[in-house]
């Protein structure tokens, strides 16, 4: 939100704050914003893990590929992965920014392929090609995407095609050793 979402005067919070502070803040803090201020959420796959190190993604909108420094990420997130996140550039580093959004395999088709329905319309309407103009104005837009894709749970079926029910039956027990006694025999 406070990455992309613009206010009424045009600006990002981040932007703003920038604009306002920037006289009062030291080189390092005014580098970091204004790497701050060019990053966008991106769709990416783990390519391989570094465990205690980081991760190698592959962006799948711009195919392109990058190290990210993460410790606890590349504890938790495994080859093949997709996940919606804010990675920030900083020259030879980059950095996971804010919350990081696990896309479950079984919904990634269906959500690459609403995106990309999504941004060729607003290339068509702004004539904006690039990922990181689609991204940056349509975060919202992609995380509903992302969060709206209803999961299909497995139906299990026979050899003849008849669907399983799979149930449970509980039984109230009043004498369990004589129950115990049966079921031994």
């Amino acid at each position: 939100f406070i990455h992309d979402f613009p206010l009424k005067n045009g600006l990002t919070i981040v932007e703003e704050f920038y604009q306002e502070k920037k006289q009062k803040l030291s080189q390092e803090v005014q580098s970091l914003l204004k790497y701050e201020m060019a990053s966008y959420l991106g769709v990416y796959e783990v390519i391989s893990v570094t465990a205690e190190v980081g991760l190698r993604l592959k962006d799948l909108f711009t195919g392109e590929e990058m190290d990210v420094l993460e410790v606890k990420g590349s504890m938790t997130m495994v080859k093949w992965d997709i996940i919606f996140a804010r990675v920030i550039r900083m020259e030879a580093v980059n950095k996971f920014s804010g919350m990081i959004t696990l896309i479950p395999i079984r919904s990634k088709g269906n959500v690459l392929s609403s995106i990309k329905n999504a941004w060729e319309e607003f290339k068509t309407e702004t004539g904006k090609l690039d990922w990181s103009h689609f991204a940056k104005s349509n975060a919202q837009i992609i995380h509903h995407v992302i969060e709206d894709q209803s999961l299909k749970e497995p139906i299990f079926v026979t050899e003849e095609h008849h669907k399983i029910f799979s149930c449970k039956a509980v039984f109230e027990v009043k004498k369990f050793e004589t129950i115990r006694y049966r079921l031994s025999k």
